[in-house]
């Protein structure tokens, strides 16, 4: 069901959302990531370690894999499959498309790393210091907002 999800959108999603997907059906959180682990070492789905967490999406031995075992997928699990992308989709990869994060570099200085994607595909990655903790964190927060944006204008005024 995890890959059959993964195969449903054009973009990666977060150990999280499919965690806040499976929780609902009773399913034990621990058990899940042991699960995900599983099928990374497996090779059925590439895992990008982000700070706050993990995206993932299905490779090809993923998609090769579920073609066996699609089948046995219940009509009733892939109709709330898709109903909850559905509903979701939207705030799903607005969530994974506009990243943000950051880390201390030396002398107490902060590297401010930001990224637009469409789909698996980079369209911005920045990279900006910051002077401190705080102002790290309200960057990161404002670009969740602004992040589209903020590209736009830049490879406008690139073009121009």
């Amino acid at each position: 069901m995890i890959l059959y999800m993964l195969n449903r959108v054009n973009f990666q999603l977060s150990d999280s959302q499919i965690l806040g997907y499976f929780k609902n059906d009773g399913v034990e959180e621990a058990d899940l990531r042991m699960l995900l682990g599983e099928m990374a070492s497996n090779s059925l789905v590439e895992v990008e370690k982000r700070p706050d967490k993990n995206l993932l999406g299905i490779t090809k031995e993923g998609e090769e894999t579920l073609g066996y075992f699609e089948s046995k997928i219940s009509e009733k699990d892939r109709s709330d499959i898709e109903s909850f992308l559905e509903s979701r989709r939207i705030d799903l990869r607005k969530e994974n498309t506009s990243l943000a994060d950051y880390r201390e570099t030396e002398n107490n200085q902060y590297e401010v790393r930001l990224e637009v994607r469409e789909g698996r595909k980079r369209l911005i990655d920045l990279r900006i210091s910051a002077d401190n903790e705080k102002m790290a964190e309200h960057m990161c927060e404002k670009w969740q907002d602004s992040s589209s944006e903020i590209y736009n204008f830049v490879v406008h005024r690139l073009l121009e």
